[in-house]
């Protein structure tokens, strides 16, 4: 009598430890111990406890309020660098790119100069993006004009001062031989000062060379040209690098490439050189008259004698 009681305790005993083990109280024996949601610092919390479902068992019960452990992820797509070869992202991404890049420029083009010194430095990661879009659509380009007015300074006396102009990455300051005050609308490397090319923090007759690389943007660029001879020596020189399509008429029909350098003359300079042949941009030179030749010319204040400049526009790429 007291085997067959036995024998039943020791029945009941398993059933007891099977329950358990269904609705997870018990662990399976040789199975990790389990921790809960709070001592795994990385888990999900338990998912909710969904009301009016029916469980048949406890253990269905007890999987329904599990957290959700989601399976391993895909490894992430190679965007390709191949022309014609990238990814739907990677050709969204140039778009986006390149729309911001022709927004900002036409804000550069359409704006004065203190206006868009103004956009620059309320979001100075524009002027990144503008340069990193400019490189793109000049990526094409025999030679950038940067280059070229590094080996013509090369040519130049290496104890000259030289003022650039909207200079960018400042190129010019790191490779020429001679020492070179770089100026933008923001500070965004070594040694550029911020400034408005209209109002520049130099004396009179500081520099031997003025270069302007594609920096007569704005709709006062006459501005910047009256500071860049303000600042020039007598015999000092004014180096100009233009967009060629920048000189034509709005017609498309004709250039005013002779008014403007007319009224450039105006300001008490001569023209000394100009090279056309460049598809892309041309190549002016002045050098600023002698201060007895200068306090001859009475120098035009008359807008209406500046021709206006076409805005550059890039292709979409």
């Amino acid at each position: 009598m007291k085997h067959a009681d036995s024998k039943k305790r020791q029945s009941q005993s398993q059933k007891s430890v099977e329950r358990k083990r269904l609705d997870g109280r018990q662990p399976l024996e040789g199975a990790a111990p389990q921790t809960s949601a709070h001592q795994r610092p990385n888990a999900a919390a338990p998912g909710p406890n969904v009301q009016g479902i029916k469980y048949s068992t406890k253990a269905g019960k007890q999987a329904a309020r599990q957290p959700f452990v989601p399976g391993p992820s895909l490894p992430a797509q190679k965007l390709s660098s191949g022309k014609n070869k990238g990814s739907i992202l990677d050709r969204m991404r140039q778009r986006l790119t390149g729309g911001r890049f022709r927004w900002l420029n036409e804000q550069m083009y359409t704006s004065e100069g203190a206006d868009a010194q103004r956009l620059m430095q309320q979001h100075p990661a524009y002027f990144d993006e503008y340069h990193e879009g400019f490189r793109e659509q000049t990526r094409s380009w025999p030679q950038l004009p940067v280059e070229t007015a590094l080996s013509w300074l090369a040519s130049c006396p290496k104890a000259w001062r030289v003022a650039d102009l909207g200079c960018g990455d400042a190129q010019l300051a790191v490779r020429a031989a001679q020492r070179v005050f770089s100026y933008d609308l923001v500070a965004r490397a070594p040694g550029v000062v911020a400034a408005n090319m209209a109002d520049l923090p130099l004396g009179d007759a500081a520099v031997d060379a003025a270069v302007m690389c594609l920096a007569l943007m704005g709709t006062d660029y006459p501005a910047f040209l009256r500071e860049a001879v303000r600042i020039l020596k007598p015999g000092g020189i004014l180096w100009i690098a233009e967009v060629q399509s920048r000189f034509m008429q709005e017609s498309g029909q004709g250039s005013i490439l002779e008014p403007f350098i007319a009224a450039v003359e105006g300001l008490g300079t001569e023209l000394k050189f100009r090279d056309e042949k460049n598809p892309y941009f041309l190549l002016l030179r002045f050098k600023k008259q002698s201060k007895a030749a200068v306090a001859d010319v009475e120098l035009d204040e008359d807008e209406a004698a500046w021709p206006t400049l076409r805005a550059c526009q890039y292709k979409k790429r």
